[in-house]
């Protein structure tokens, strides 16, 4: 999905008329039986998909957990020595794509044999709710499997029960993180496979007809226990503040998106609560406000100064330009430091102090790093005012 450039919306009448557009995420299963218990739709998944798709989850969460030499390893003693040198004990685990991309051609073929769109959609959201219980599944059983290997070195192997037992609190601490990883993985799967086949395919057999619908399985987030990550935010949409009593909460934004765009659009158009939530859920509509930023652009120009006047009343300019410059720093800083300690740091001396101190404790970054995108983020604050 295109990226949102909040600090580069902007209010105020142009010369042509605004040809926003709407949308409502809404999916309906509308037309399909119900299941065995009159409220969800039953979808069976095979057994050969469910084992492997849970094998390789296990491995995703091993991998970015750290803890794949912990999972493999076992007390010592001849007989688990010896078992862990026998030929062809381990076989091969089919990989996920390919599995993925049949499972999901089949719920295509069906929904055309039975000439109903809406069976691949059912197909779809059911694939994503099993992936997103089983990431889940997996993380709790790898815990468990780490800390049966971790009692059975007690009393046997202090130092290495001892170095084991760090990496099992490590594992659990970084718990979102792992999640968020391995969900990732999973989902530029999912990315890989719709833009290679599924999206020819679906239209060869249904045309265009409710490409809309598709786009909910498209989003970032979706394999997310919470409805928010600051990473995620920050590297493919913007990081706004993640709490009600944050200066930049989502609920500050969006009050002042209301009144930018009830300023802008013609008295005639209708500008409800409702009208104006499927405008913001329209990120193409940032473009036919305020345009790309090009000097040429006068008409999005002259609606772009009231909304950074909007920012600069609520004192919310420098955050939403520190929202950006914090992406850069992201690689160097995370996950010592959360990106909105990062953005506030920027912007805020008290928090840039706290930061400060926090990097010098850890000894292994350089507080220096951040400074060339504070200064950044003050010139571009000077830039968009003038």
């Amino acid at each position: 999905m295109p990226r949102i450039p909040i600090f580069k919306l902007g209010p105020s009448a142009g010369s042509y008329p605004l040809r926003l557009i709407s949308y409502t995420p809404a999916l309906s299963l509308d037309g399909l039986q119900l299941g065995i218990d009159n409220v969800r739709h039953d979808v069976w998944l095979s057994p050969e998909f469910t084992k492997v798709a849970g094998v390789q989850i296990a491995k995703l969460i091993a991998k970015y957990g750290n803890i794949e030499s912990l999972t493999v390893a076992e007390p010592a003693s001849s007989k688990s020595m010896f078992a862990k040198f026998v030929p062809g004990a381990a076989k091969k685990v089919p990989d996920l794509k390919p599995l993925l991309l049949e499972l999901h051609k089949s719920a295509l073929n069906r929904a055309k044999a039975e000439g109903n769109p809406v069976i691949d959609l059912l197909g779809r959201a059911s694939i994503i709710k099993f992936l997103r219980g089983e990431l889940s599944a997996q993380y709790t059983k790898a815990l468990e499997r780490c800390r049966g290997t971790l009692r059975g070195y007690e009393g046997v192997r202090q130092q290495k029960a001892l170095e084991y037992r760090e990496t099992v609190a490590a594992f659990q601490i970084a718990k979102k993180r792992i999640l968020r990883q391995a969900g990732q993985e999973l989902f530029r799967i999912l990315r890989e496979i719709e833009r290679e086949n599924l999206a020819t395919m679906r239209r060869s057999l249904f045309g265009e007809q409710r490409d809309a619908d598709y786009q909910l399985f498209l989003h970032q987030f979706i394999f997310l226990e919470e409805s928010r990550d600051s990473y995620l935010a920050a590297d493919h949409y913007v990081l706004i503040g993640g709490f009600e009593n944050d200066p930049d909460s989502f609920g500050n934004i969006r009050a002042l998106a209301f009144e930018f765009l009830r300023s802008v659009v013609s008295e005639n158009e209708s500008s409800d609560d409702a009208q104006i939530d499927g405008w913001l859920n329209a990120p193409e509509n940032a473009h036919e406000l305020v345009g790309t930023g090009e000097p040429s652009e006068r008409d999005h120009k002259a609606r772009l100064q009231p909304w950074i006047e909007l920012l600069e009343r609520e004192k919310l300019l420098d955050l939403a330009i520190a929202a950006y410059e914090v992406v850069s720093l992201l690689p160097e800083f995370t996950p010592l430091l959360d990106p909105q300690q990062l953005k506030y740091a920027l912007v805020f001396r008290k928090e840039r102090d706290r930061v400060e101190k926090l990097i010098e404790e850890h000894g292994k970054l350089s507080a220096r790093s951040a400074q060339p995108s504070s200064r950044k983020s003050e010139s571009d604050r000077q830039r968009e005012i003038a």
